[in-house]
């Protein structure tokens, strides 16, 4: 048996840590080390799109896993060619399933007549953890035509209809803008539980602009304020919507769905076809 023992040195009495605990020691902190690297790994934040290519007008399902569950997640999109700021939008992690920290949510990817390819980055707000994935508009970048309006002397902005369901896309159009320039459209719920969401658009050759934005199953019971801003003449209008809520179990006329993998889960997303709402459910 190996014994401690004390040898008097100018600096003081050392004991001999015997062999066995040593080697236990060096056990634990291998064990320890272990379980910190497959924790990190098992919790690693993931994002991910459905589709790695999409038309104009088509919707981008984003789903992702490993969040902090009740965080918020900021998604932010940019292009290159860079022909607007990033657009930026946020959802919430959430415990569905079992699964701990998944996110989803919709983009309506743009068309400029420039094929483009996107990155999206997203950002934990408390967590801190980043994630980032690409896809194209490849398939199709042709502008998406906008419906004739009647000329306005001032800039005007409006959603095709005044409420939605949680999955469902807003339409945005508008008049009166300046051809040719950016016009930032600005998204703040009430009651607030996020930063404001920013998408952009670009005014056609007649001054029209449109652009497409998802509601997420968090926005139930929230009324949108929608500011919309040119960013060269400098002018605004601004219009409201709701999400007020409504049957959102339409799965009788559910017509297409999507499988998107995550690291902790694979989804299966349904687009209704009637109104586009999209519902999540986790694969058994």
């Amino acid at each position: 048996m190996s014994r401690a023992f004390c040898t008097l040195e100018a600096t003081g009495c050392h004991k001999k840590v015997p062999s066995w605990l040593m080697k236990g020691g060096l056990l634990v902190l291998a064990i320890i080390g272990f379980v910190a690297a497959y924790t990190a790994q098992a919790w690693a934040a993931t994002v991910t799109t459905d589709k790695p290519d999409y038309a104009a007008d088509d919707l981008a399902l984003i789903g992702g896993s490993g969040w902090e569950p009740g965080e918020i997640v900021a998604l932010e999109i940019s292009q290159v060619p860079p022909l607007h700021p990033a657009d930026t939008l946020y959802t919430i992690a959430e415990v569905i399933a079992d699964e701990a920290g998944n996110i989803y949510s919709g983009y309506i990817v743009p068309g400029h007549d420039v094929e483009q390819d996107f990155t999206l980055t997203a950002t934990g707000l408390s967590s801190h953890s980043t994630a980032q994935t690409t896809f194209t508009n490849s398939v199709n970048f042709a502008s998406v035509p906008v419906p004739t309006t009647t000329p306005t002397t001032e800039p005007t902005v409006a959603t095709d209809r005044p409420d939605y369901v949680p999955g469902e896309a807003a339409t945005i159009t508008g008049s009166g803008w300046t051809p040719g320039e950016t016009v930032a459209l600005e998204f703040v719920e009430s009651p607030l539980v996020h930063p404001a969401e920013v998408i952009h658009t670009i005014a056609d050759n007649a001054g029209n602009i449109y652009a497409g934005y998802v509601v997420d199953d968090h926005d139930l019971g929230r009324t949108f304020t929608l500011t919309a801003t040119g960013q060269t003449s400098g002018k605004t209008a601004q219009t409201t919507f709701t999400d007020a809520g409504g049957n959102h179990a339409m799965a009788n006329r559910l017509v297409t769905s999507a499988v998107l993998q995550t690291a902790n889960a694979t989804w299966t997303i349904s687009v209704n076809s009637t109104t586009q709402a999209n519902f999540f459910a986790p694969m058994p």
